[in-house]
């Protein structure tokens, strides 16, 4: 879905650290769609560390879909709407609308 041919724009995002972490951690990456907006994604992310076997953060991201002179907000089209639903739905997850 996000293959370079769309423009997005990042308009909010946060983090909360949980504990802190030391080289030379792994750390593994969880992400999943919270919540598709008609023009927007709410994107939500879980840092996992090996050494410590706990989440180690905890984060949120608002992206936007912009026309191609970004300058306007674009709806998600029905397919990218389905194609990322089954994606979530793959891993147990349905995202809220």
């Amino acid at each position: 879905m996000f293959d370079g041919s769309m423009v997005t724009v990042l308009a909010q995002s946060s983090c909360q650290y949980l504990r802190p972490v030391t080289y030379p951690d792994t750390l593994l990456l969880g992400v999943r769609c919270q919540r598709l907006g008609n023009t927007s994604i709410v994107m939500e992310y879980s840092y996992y560390s090996t050494a410590q076997a706990a989440i180690v953060a905890t984060a949120e991201a608002v992206v936007v879909r912009l026309d191609s002179e970004g300058k306007r907000k674009l709806a998600w089209t029905e397919e990218e709407r389905a194609r990322l639903l089954a994606l979530e739905a793959k891993v147990g997850h349905i995202p809220k609308l």
